[in-house]
């Protein structure tokens, strides 16, 4: 990292290192190879269908006839869609097949902003935040390219970088906010796409803002648009089956629009506990009690992070490692970065007067995963012998 006084203002710099960033590009590589290769094929069947639409006779000897046109519509629609996805899925593959091998940050303090400029080879990507937008910095903990220096702004979660090692951040840190001149965060503001608003019964609840719920719904009511064009023309070519199951899924997803434009989920605090009540017209119906507001942070199959807030029905067990689920209703879940399900909990535990166990934090993560280590030492030799194989907890900050 390299940190330095220019004409423009205090800049830093980071570059890509380390052994392990070429294993992933050697199999990015592969994958871009087989991307390759699906586009042309798909490409190649979308203009061949439309051709043989609008002509009515094959582009070539060797494509097999459609027969009736009016049958190439669905399937040229379909091959549209899916190109469409394929591509973008390319282009992302690509941005990080160049960032694995070339990748470079420069971030850019002048009087008034701070520039973040994000290189991936000949390719860069900039983004520019005001000064007085920008309300803290925050660590999404991980190792390698997992580790991320974020900002919470006000158009929301904004990455600086991931290129930083833990000792890199801990001076860069500082001197970012000794630059910007950020002063604490004292209040915890309610993150975009929620809301507090009075209900009748008096009080206020937390629920998520109407215009999150309505493009939730019109996305799900598009949805079953197309499914429902999709059952209409299966029934009328004689696939009965695939109409009734097409036909099913459209009734699903047009109830679920349904409810989502005329009812919603509320969360209201009271008697030292929380209740999540759902609302249709006049009617309102308690669905869940609990007493313990937490945040915590679980993997995938993919290993990506998602960072979970919840309300639990029972307080926390004295063991970091329960040996039972406890019954719990979530509030909110974010993958790979946890600004808003933290947010969330300490605006709620602050409106509530009731305390937030952060199990997201490094020190957390750490503490928990030097707790299975002893467990696993105290279990036996297979035990001992797994524990040696856990990485350091200090990987984690």
């Amino acid at each position: 990292m390299l940190i330095e006084r220019t004409f423009d203002g205090w800049e830093a710099r980071l570059r890509a290192r380390g052994l392990a960033r070429y294993f992933g590009a050697a199999f990015l590589s592969f994958w871009l190879c087989g991307w390759a290769a699906g586009e042309v094929f798909a490409l190649a069947g979308l203009v061949g269908i439309t051709w043989q639409a609008a002509t009515g006779q094959p582009i070539h000897s060797s494509m097999p006839s459609i027969g009736n046109p009016a049958t190439a519509l669905p399937i040229a629609g379909f091959l549209l869609l899916w190109l469409a996805l394929w591509t973008f899925g390319g282009i992302t593959a690509c941005w990080a097949f160049l960032r694995m091998l070339l990748a470079e940050d420069q971030l850019l303090v002048r009087a008034d902003s701070l520039t973040v400029i994000r290189r991936a080879g000949p390719v860069h990507r900039t983004q520019q935040l005001p000064r007085d937008s920008i309300r803290r910095f925050y660590r999404i903990p991980g190792t390698g390219l997992r580790r991320k220096l974020m900002a919470e702004a006000t158009i929301g979660a904004v990455q600086i970088t991931e290129l930083a090692t833990v000792e890199e951040l801990d001076r860069l840190e500082p001197e970012l906010i000794r630059e910007l001149g950020l002063k604490p965060v004292t209040t915890t503001a309610l993150p975009p796409g929620w809301e507090q608003i009075p209900v009748p019964e008096g009080g206020t609840a937390l629920v998520e803002s109407p215009a999150k719920r309505r493009r939730n719904a019109i996305a799900v009511a598009v949805l079953a648009s197309l499914g429902l064009l999709l059952a209409l023309w299966s029934a009328g070519a004689g696939h009965l089956p695939a109409a009734l199951f097409l036909g099913g899924l459209t009734v699903f997803a047009g109830w679920a629009a349904w409810r989502m434009l005329l009812g919603r989920y509320e969360w209201r605090w009271s008697g030292g506990g929380f209740r999540l009540d759902w609302r249709s017209g006049g009617t309102v119906r308690t669905v869940f009690k609990g007493v313990s507001l937490e945040l915590g942070v679980t993997s995938d199959s993919d290993s990506d992070d998602w960072y979970e807030l919840a309300v639990f029905e029972t307080p926390p067990p004295k063991s970091g490692l329960p040996t039972k689920c406890r019954k719990h209703k979530y509030i909110a879940r974010t993958m790979r970065d946890p600004l808003v399900p933290r947010a969330l909990g300490e605006w709620l535990a602050r409106e509530a007067g009731q305390p937030l166990l952060d199990n997201a934090t490094s020190a957390a993560l750490s503490e928990r995963t030097e707790e299975l280590r002893k467990h696993l030492e105290a279990s036996g030799k297979l035990g001992s012998w797994i524990a040696k194989m856990i990485p350091p907890a200090s990987g984690r900050k």
